[in-house]
């Protein structure tokens, strides 16, 4: 009984010290990223490219507190629009011969959400209670710390590096048409704009191998915005 009781402390110290270490690393990785500016902020206009298997396309991002959300990718002509307002979401993609949006799942809806500028996306999962930190492991020869988000899609992995505790990758496996693809994000060159840390390059990986990327080159905080940006159109 005596050895039950002493592997059930045991335990739950481990467990302890487990969650005060990943809620130490969270409040590192907001105060290094700029939380206190970020969260002054209440739009933002980010413009750049994204490159997808080899084809370009321009990139503009606009975003407005609370959870308003619309990213617009042009090519040739087209506009791919995904939009979030607040619980509700759609996308619209000419590029698959139909002009009318589609509605964004309530995970989709989530996971857009969590990527915004305007807020941090792991203390919002650490809010959630879906994060938890694995251990330490190595991205690109950089020793970082190995955290895990539980989603009802699936778990993601955030990789956090232990110098700077900027998020430097990010992983999922996920399966289409029966096959299995594993993602990875790779986000580089950090940039101070107006006090927030902002990574002007992610790398996307598919299978190991380089897929695509995003290049941001124009961040702004605290444009006016109308809500109608927001509406479905």
């Amino acid at each position: 009984m005596r050895r039950i009781l002493l592997a059930s402390s045991l335990l739950l110290i481990s467990f302890v010290l487990s969650a005060q270490e990943l809620e130490s690393i969270i409040k590192k990785n907001i105060e290094a990223t700029g939380g206190k500016a970020r969260s002054a902020f209440k739009t933002l206009i980010a413009e750049g490219t994204m490159t997808q298997m080899g084809t370009s396309m321009e990139l503009k991002l606009i975003e407005k507190k609370p959870d308003k959300i619309k990213m617009v990718m042009t090519f040739s002509g087209m506009e791919i629009i995904q939009l979030v307002n607040g619980t509700e979401g759609y996308m619209v993609n000419p590029m698959t011969g139909s002009a009318e949006p589609v509605a964004l799942n309530a995970e989709q809806i989530s996971q857009i959400r969590d990527n915004s500028m305007l807020s941090n996306s792991l203390e919002q999962q650490m809010a959630r209670g879906t994060l938890s930190l694995i251990g330490s492991s190595e991205i690109g020869g950089e020793p970082v710390f190995e955290l895990k988000n539980t989603g009802d899609m699936g778990d993601s992995y955030i990789y956090i590096s232990k110098k700077t505790y900027y998020t430097v990758a990010m992983k999922l496996t996920t399966s289409q048409n029966g096959q299995q693809y594993n993602i990875e994000a790779r986000m580089k060159e950090y940039k101070d704009v107006n006090g927030v840390m902002v990574p002007m390059v992610t790398e996307t990986y598919l299978n190991g191998t380089l897929s695509g990327s995003m290049n941001y080159n124009s961040i702004r905080f605290d444009v006016p915005i109308a809500d109608s940006e927001f509406e479905k159109k």
